[in-house]
């Protein structure tokens, strides 16, 4: 009788809490079961490194769109990128050997470059987000510039250069450290940007506007002959001594034999960095494009061998390849095989 009063007084909860023998096994069974559905639910959950939601183009409606403001999907979108960028290697070993310019005439590489470039961007608005500065993000920002570059993609070159110089660079390793400094590529890549701002804004006051609104620490933080190149290519040009110009630039010309280097740290020591070259490369197009303009306005018609030197040519490039461009802006030779040029009616 008294079991019964104690049964039947008992707390709710200590009645409830009493399972018959035979339901304990099914109930750790739901309960394994219960934990797969809960593990599928989460994976489910996760964002698809290849369909991951963009930030700035997720219009506030895609699912996980916050995802790539969490460090540690930073992290493995990144792994995921590098995994198409050393398939890419293995697919076309030259391109990783000699980090040449890209044509859109090798489409399939040009397009997978580019491609890549898009998750790095997406990469990159998550690192804007979360207000991530430190190493990891350094990395990801000067391998965006290093593949704009490479591609000659200058929207992209520019935004990854112009975060990287000087913010991201302070904010990553402050100029009073004692960590060696070649841990990251600021002297490497604040030659770019200088050399790549110049020959395109090609307005010296404008460089050095720039060069100015670099704080003095960050100055300090860099290599001693930084400055020195960009510095050089400033003086020249604002004295617009363009053949003067043209011979700095050619005279930094790179051999077949001098890129072939098999990775960044031995393209860091050389002593004519490849990707300053091709950084110089693009330059000197600019330049050219400059030299062309005074050319064309001062002289109806001039000797192919002219144009030629006066257009910052190489002496061992083709008179083909000079005759090619001017054909493609519309010049027309005099006569034929007379290697005279007119520009009558050439506006650009």
């Amino acid at each position: 009788m008294a079991s019964i009063l104690v049964a039947t007084f008992a707390h709710p909860s200590a009645m409830a809490a009493y399972r018959p023998p035979h339901r304990r096994k099914e109930d750790r069974v739901e309960s394994v079961a219960s934990m797969k559905r809960t593990a599928a639910i989460n994976v489910a959950a996760a964002p698809s490194m290849e369909h991951i939601a963009s930030i700035s183009r997720s219009g506030g409606h895609a699912p996980n769109e916050d995802a790539l403001t969490h460090y540690s999907t930073q992290e493995s979108f990144r792994a995921f990128i590098q995994s198409k960028l050393t398939k890419l290697y293995e697919k076309y070993p030259a391109f990783q050997q000699s980090f040449r310019t890209i044509s859109r005439d090798e489409r399939d590489l040009f397009y997978s470059i580019t491609d890549i470039l898009l998750l790095f961007r997406k990469l990159r608005e998550g690192l804007i987000a979360s207000r991530r500065t430190d190493k990891f993000s350094v990395e990801v920002y000067e391998t965006s510039a290093r593949l704009a570059l490479l591609i000659t993609d200058h929207a992209q070159l520019v935004s990854s250069l112009s975060k990287l110089i000087p913010d991201l660079y302070l904010a990553s390793k402050p100029a009073h450290s004692t960590e060696n400094l070649d841990t990251d590529g600021r002297s490497l890549y604040v030659q770019i940007y200088l050399i790549y701002q110049l020959s395109y804004l090609r307005s010296p006051p404008a460089f050095l506007s720039i060069l100015r609104s670099f704080p003095s620490k960050f100055k300090q933080s860099l290599e001693p002959n930084t400055l020195q190149l960009p510095l050089r290519i400033w003086s020249l040009s604002n004295s617009s001594s363009y053949r003067r110009l043209f011979s700095l630039f050619n005279s930094r010309s790179l051999s077949p034999e001098q890129t072939s280097l098999s990775d960044e740290k031995q393209i860091r020591s050389s002593n004519l960095d490849i990707l300053i070259q091709r950084t110089l490369d693009l330059g000197l197009l600019q330049w050219r494009e400059g030299a062309w303009a005074i050319l064309r306005t001062a002289y109806k018609e001039c000797p192919e061998t002219f144009i030629k030197d006066a257009l910052g040519f190489r002496t061992d490039v083709e008179i083909e390849t000079v005759r090619e461009w001017l054909k493609a802006r519309g010049v027309k030779e005099i006569v034929e095989g007379s290697g005279r040029w007119s520009f009558a009616g050439i506006t650009a």
